[in-house]
């Protein structure tokens, strides 16, 4: 007997190649479309102004998005220079959804070391969105240094990251840290 396939079981779909977008964001109040570059792409640059804009038609004037409004991103990749030398990063958390990564880091704790976005698509895994440490570390003894001194809850699950993988398309440079 061969089981038929459950029609509700849920499936994670995992596209063979980097997906066009990285989803969508709801902006809250006093949020911009430039900070919402900054806060997912690491950096503000016209192209990316550009690439939101042209993903966004129901968007009448960029500098006066709705509260609540939900705004697509499209996956821009980058062209990452490792450094020669060797770079840890902490991470602090990993997930599936834009919008869950994206409302962590708006509601980091000023208290709290500074978070960074990091969307990225590898094969098999497909789109994910890592939450780093914004500081990023030339060695691996400070950068696990850091992760024992967060909070406990910060700390779970945090593990220290050296490479990004070969096969990884990455839509912010890790290595960029203004």
């Amino acid at each position: 007997l061969i089981a038929a396939a459950d029609p509700t079981a849920h499936r994670t779909e995992v596209r063979s190649g980097p997906p066009e977008s990285l989803g969508k964001i709801s902006l809250r109040r006093n949020e911009t479309v430039s900070g919402l570059i900054h806060r997912v792409y690491g950096y503000y640059t016209n192209r990316l102004f550009r690439a939101i804009i042209l993903a966004n038609p129901q968007v009448d004037d960029p500098d006066r998005v709705l509260v609540g409004q939900q705004i697509q991103l499209p996956a821009v990749a980058v062209a990452v220079k490792p450094q020669e030398r060797g770079l840890w990063w902490v991470k602090v958390g990993e997930t599936d959804s834009l919008q869950e990564a994206y409302d962590r880091v708006r509601d980091t704790s000023e208290a709290a070391p500074p978070v960074r976005l990091i969307p990225f698509w590898q094969p098999g895994t497909g789109t994910r969105f890592a939450l780093v440490l914004k500081q990023v570390y030339s060695d691996p003894k400070t950068a696990e240094m850091q992760l024992r001194l967060l909070p406990p809850e910060r700390a779970a699950g945090g593990v220290i990251v050296s490479s990004w993988g070969e096969s990884t398309v990455l839509f912010a440079d890790p290595y960029y840290t203004k």
